[in-house]
């Protein structure tokens, strides 16, 4: 930001007084910065390796604008001769032993830059706090050069016992934020980048509450799938709700079909994986079940063969809601949602063998266990 009062080098007195939020430029790419909430620091800009990259100095409340160029003019010294500042050790008061870059100093340097870029700032704050939380306290005092991969696969573990969820997101984190430290030069390989970083998935709960419900469900499936062919009262729904019984397929992926993706005389039925543009292409081969129920379907379109294979009849133009087929079913007084058909699925592949296919054996249990009343 220029200012037109504004001295041609930042005084102290400037420095002290200014309040209007910006960039006030000075010397060897320096630069104050003012946020809107009162902060002052200072940021330095400088080439490095053909990148360039702002380095955060400090507050501009502890460092005065003569301390911050000469700190300014030893970096630009540095990165000319092909070194990053940061890289640099760092020498303690009273003490001439260098100091390495730790992790938790590399992270917070990172920080700091992506925060001053606009369009970084969000991220930053998440990728800092993941860091400082979860990481950190593990092997955040570890120097960034030292770093092995067994040092963070352990570190990795600790917290995927906790959250594997955030283990996960974390060696994302570790990943990009050590491949940085390779191109400014703290070091050649990237640790976090390795076979035995990677998080284990978190073991599928099975608790009894829970097989409890899917037994429950699964005994009552049979019994609803008579009453939805039975039932003359909403047919295109009940027909929804049949044919995702039946497919065992998302929820979405049915309620979206097209008559366009249907390929009958081919018995299949072809679309984007959840229905998403430009999602993966699926082929699904219809059995005998299927068929019948998409036949049932076509026989009361309303678009002549075209557009939602399953209608809906309150507003033709636009499928059915991701709530309807919980509605209907709740109005059949069965207290079963469409996520649990796979789940009473996986319930039964896990509780008994078969010896036809996955989806046969599925169709066979459905038509023939005994009807369970609700």
């Amino acid at each position: 930001m220029k200012s037109p009062d504004r001295p041609k080098k930042l005084s102290l007195a400037f420095v002290r007084n200014v309040a209007t939020p910006g960039k006030y430029y000075d010397r060897d790419g320096l630069i104050l910065v003012v946020s809107a909430g009162g902060a002052k620091r200072w940021v330095q800009r400088l080439t490095i390796g053909g990148r360039r990259r702002d380095i955060g100095l400090g507050s501009a409340y502890r460092i005065t604008p003569a301390a911050a160029r000469r700190i300014a003019a030893k970096n630009r010294l540095l990165a000319r001769a092909g070194e990053h500042p940061l890289a640099a050790p760092a020498v303690s008061r009273g003490s001439q032993e260098a100091r390495p870059q730790t992790l938790a100093r590399f992270v917070l340097n990172r920080f700091r830059r992506r925060k001053a870029e606009e369009k970084g700032a969000k991220a930053a704050r998440e990728e800092y706090g993941l860091m400082r939380n979860h990481i950190h306290p593990i092997i955040g005092r570890r120097p960034v050069a030292d770093l092995t991969s067994a040092e963070i696969r352990d570190a990795l573990e600790k917290v995927r016992k906790v959250n594997p969820n955030v283990a996960k997101a974390a060696r994302t984190r570790l990943i990009e934020i050590l491949d940085e430290a390779v191109r400014d030069g703290f070091r050649k390989d990237n640790p976090a980048d390795h076979p035995e970083t990677r998080v284990l998935p978190a073991p599928k709960r099975t608790t009894a509450e829970g097989d409890k419900r899917k037994a429950r469900v699964l005994a009552e499936l049979p019994s609803l799938l008579q009453v939805l062919e039975a039932s003359p009262r909403r047919p295109s729904l009940l027909r929804l709700i049949r044919f995702n019984l039946l497919t065992l397929r998302a929820p979405q992926e049915c309620r979206l079909a097209r008559w366009e993706q249907i390929d009958l005389q081919a018995r299949l039925w072809r679309f984007p994986k959840m229905q998403a543009e430009g999602g993966a292409v699926v082929e699904f081969g219809l059995l005998d079940a299927h068929i019948a129920i998409l036949e049932e379907a076509r026989q009361i379109a309303k678009g002549g063969g075209t557009g939602w294979v399953f209608y809906n009849p309150q507003n033709i133009g636009a499928p059915y809601k991701a709530n309807a087929s919980y509605k209907a079913m709740r109005d059949l007084e069965f207290d079963i949602q469409v996520l649990d058909f796979r789940r009473a699925h996986e319930y039964l592949n896990r509780t008994a063998s078969h010896e036809q296919s996955d989806l046969e054996a599925w169709l066979a249990y459905l038509q023939s266990a005994p009807t369970i009343s609700s």
